[in-house]
């Protein structure tokens, strides 16, 4: 598996060299293929690894763990990003389908829908946070394709449903006009190369005229990634391993899928800024999306409700291993009534690393005691616990080999498609207002160490109301007069914001998870610290749908 590819750069060339660009290119490719080719897996950390620093962005982007339907594309050696579209229909980029490594070339959709190698689906498979990893059955290429001028498109036949997850309607409406805002989410490396794709990222960005030259304008989107970036998230572009991911805009529907990312004219090999981008046009290309998968429109997969929808409680912890730090254990809580528990590891470095994963309800999992656990070699763990049993669980995510690097645990609880009860103050719950009285939010907390000889429970809620503090609250641990985290919940829904805020901040390393719910709409934010690691202030302005 590679770690960082098929995000194709034009790099400034003219329309009259890109062919020139392709072999150039793919030449590039295999260069990187042959330094990241897999150790062999040893019993032990390569004890030469140095801890990295985590890193928080993808180009001016952001950890996610919304969007489930987006997923990551394994092609053999090659990786890139896909979106589930149907229930068995993901699409992803052409170009990640019609690269030949051995000879050193790009194809053409009309030459590559000859190529049965190049098409075998057994070389093939698509990764979920919420479902795993699926085997592809066929492989459809548009055969319009020519890199740069037009259709850069690909449709994955999946051989099974794919469970928990809500697919992308795809944009059936217009071409989105200039300043119209979109949303980048993909695989890809951050701005250091080094640390390999396997992270799921997301940023925002505009549509724009096309500000490069080489590619026909007219059959694709374009943004203009240019400083002043601005803060994480805010003006993001695309890197190695975004290739095929979506290009989401805003309708009725929620996130549309409106184009895929092709490539884009970064001088820079980690993708900085300036970097024209270009996006093949799925409001183009309707018709061949519309009469190659069959299954599109579908909102419930399998029976299963979609992942970040009513009675779905989606988690997402982030850390980084190395050797002198092989493990961290997370907390989850799952809520009564929770019928299905599902778990997806995914970390950088995804074919050097072995990291493996375990889940256990009550206590910290070790890797001898579980309730389920998944050591498959490699980075990209699954694991599918039907009818828990409702109250902490905890995973542990346990690295064996490999550099090391930052990994990324998604953890979703599916249950009843039911309001939830309102909120009533308790000692181990907080309740905050939105309007004064109206308890609007309830929020919890779990902690978990293994200090002082390991200590785990519910987070004590220490309201602050008497104060004239209805909009926030205090948690203590250990002891009463030891509050270790503030948490408050600020409504912004004016403006363009439309978003209520979750602010907070903890003076502890010990393992968390926190969740906020909204009593009215019955969305859920949560947040996770691992254990042994000094928890981060958290300002997410992004949490909560006022509506």
């Amino acid at each position: 598996m590679l770690e960082s590819l098929s995000y194709i750069s034009l790099r400034r060339f003219g329309s009259a060299e890109v062919s020139k660009v392709k072999t150039i290119l793919i030449s590039a490719l295999l260069l990187v293929l042959t330094l990241v080719q897999p150790a062999p897996v040893r019993a032990a950390w390569e004890t030469t690894a140095l801890p990295r620093a985590l890193e928080s962005k993808i180009v001016n982007g952001f950890t996610t763990s919304d969007y489930p339907s987006v997923g990551l594309f394994l092609n053999g050696q090659i990786g890139c990003t896909a979106t589930l579209i149907g229930c068995s229909t993901a699409i992803t980029a052409a170009h990640c389908v019609c690269s030949d490594l051995i000879a050193n070339s790009l194809l053409t959709g009309a030459d590559c829908v000859k190529r049965t190698d190049l098409l075998n689906p057994a070389t093939k498979t698509v990764y979920f946070h919420q479902a795993g990893l699926v085997a592809v059955s066929s492989v459809t290429v548009n055969p319009a394709f020519n890199f740069a001028q037009e259709s850069d498109l690909a449709i994955l036949h999946l051989a099974a449903p794919v469970t928990g997850i809500t697919p992308s309607p795809i944009n059936t409406a217009a071409k989105p006009a200039f300043g119209t805002p979109a949303v980048l989410v993909g695989f890809g490396v951050t701005e250091d190369t080094a640390s390999g794709a396997g992270i799921k990222r997301t940023g925002a960005a505009t549509v724009a005229t096309c500000g490069l030259t080489g590619i026909n304008k007219a059959n694709h989107l374009c943004i203009n990634f240019n400083p002043p970036l601005g803060t994480p998230g805010v003006n993001s572009g695309t890197c190695h391993g975004d290739s095929g991911g979506p290009l989401f805009v805003n309708t009725a529907a929620g996130p549309t899928l409106a184009g895929t990312t092709s490539g884009g004219d970064s001088a820079d090999p980690n993708c900085a800024a300036p970097n024209h981008l270009f996006f093949a046009d799925v409001f183009r290309d309707r018709a061949w999306i519309q009469a190659n998968a069959s299954d599109l429109g579908t909102v419930s997969c399998g029976g299963l409700a979609g992942a970040g929808g009513l009675g779905t409680v989606v988690a997402s912890a982030g850390g980084s291993l190395f050797p002198t730090h092989p493990s961290e254990v997370t907390p989850i809580n799952v809520p009564p009534g929770t019928t299905r528990l599902r778990a997806g590891l995914t970390a950088d470095n995804f074919s050097r690393n072995d990291y493996n994963l375990y889940l256990k309800q009550g206590t910290p999992p070790t890797t001898t005691s579980f309730d389920c656990k998944n050591e498959a070699k490699g980075t990209l763990a699954f694991c599918d616990v039907p009818n828990p049993a409702a109250g902490p669980w905890y995973a542990l995510v346990n690295g064996i080999a490999g550099p090391g690097g930052e990994y990324q645990l998604v953890t979703t609880t599916f249950g009843p498609a039911a309001l939830p009860a309102p909120c009533v103050p308790a000692g181990t719950t907080l309740c905050l207002d939105d309007k004064p009285g109206d308890r609007r939010f309830k929020v919890e907390v779990l902690y978990q160490t293994a200090q002082g000889g390991g200590l785990a429970g519910s987070g004590n809620a220490i309201p602050l109301a008497s104060l004239g503090v209805n909009r926030g609250g205090l948690f203590w641990f250990f002891a009463p007069d030891n509050p270790e985290m503030l948490i408050k919940v600020l409504n912004a829904c004016t403006g363009t914001t439309l978003r209520y805020w979750v602010f907070y901040s903890a003076g502890t390393n010990v393992g968390l998870a926190i969740t906020v719910t909204d009593t009215v709409t019955g969305h859920v934010k949560t947040y996770s610290n691992p254990d042994l690691r000094s928890v981060a202030p958290v300002t997410d302005t992004d949490a909560l749908p006022c509506s």
